[in-house]
């Protein structure tokens, strides 16, 4: 019957959740929790969107293309070694962030708290649409 299910599963086999579980690879139906993953990428997002529309009309305004384009020769080499690190940066965070995943779906020992909590405040990297919306 229904009393040998794990809490928050039920049906055939349990493999069915309740309203607030989710079914997870490994470890059967979870409660789902009031996370905030989606709050980094929304802050960063709104941040450059404030950011773009700043430059946009300081640009439109001032007409300021000869100054931007002056800062952009003598800080060419500067602004793509910041680019390629940021790129490195990324994509580490994304293999990290995927390997954990791949790990922890496959049965291995869950990472300490700590860096945990870290690798989650990253998972926007691993650009799972289902996960951020």
């Amino acid at each position: 019957g229904q009393e040998l299910c794990a809490e928050g599963s039920y049906g055939p086999l349990c493999a069915l959740c309740e309203g607030d579980f989710y079914l997870s690879d490994s470890d059967g139906c979870l409660m789902c929790s009031g996370g905030n993953a989606w709050l980094l990428p929304m802050v960063l997002l709104i941040v450059a969107l404030i950011g773009g529309m700043v430059i946009f009309f300081i640009y439109k305004m001032t007409n300021a293309r000869e100054r931007i384009m002056a800062f952009y020769e003598r800080n060419s080499n500067r602004l793509n070694e910041y680019s390629e690190r940021f790129t490195a940066v990324v994509s580490l965070m994304q293999i990290i962030t995927i390997l954990n995943t791949t790990h922890a779906s496959m049965g291995g020992a869950e990472v300490p708290s700590p860096y945990l909590e870290f690798m989650h405040s990253f998972s926007f990297l691993t650009l799972d649409v289902v996960t951020i919306v």
